[in-house]
């Protein structure tokens, strides 16, 4: 019989062999259960983590928001990027709250 190599598609290969007694099951592959992986951090900090992650996710959001409308207005006309400052910064800084925005408590 062939080695089964089917990776993330199935967890359990089955085969149903008919016999005298009736339908009996072969289990051909079983990758069996996951063991869950150890938290790495202490107990009550799992708030601060979370808000450290958004933190840095928004800053992130700012810079490549306000790196690509700075861009673009550079492009588009003579000192452009002096002339949209306010605005650009101001839409940078709408996407970056959009990105920290915490919709529930984690825990």
């Amino acid at each position: 019989m062939q080695v089964l190599r089917l990776k993330n598609l199935a967890d359990k290969v089955t085969l149903l062999q008919a016999t005298d007694r009736g339908t009996v099951p072969i289990v051909l592959s079983s990758r069996g259960k996951k063991k869950r992986k150890k938290k790495r951090s202490s107990m009550g900090m799992g708030m601060a983590e979370n808000l450290a992650e958004r933190l840095v996710k928004g800053q992130k959001t700012f810079s490549e928001t306000l790196s690509d409308r700075f861009c673009d207005s550079q492009r588009k006309k003579k000192n452009g990027w002096l002339l949209d400052l306010p605005a650009n910064l101001s839409k940078a800084g709408n996407a970056a709250a959009k990105a920290i925005r915490v919709y529930r408590v984690p825990g």
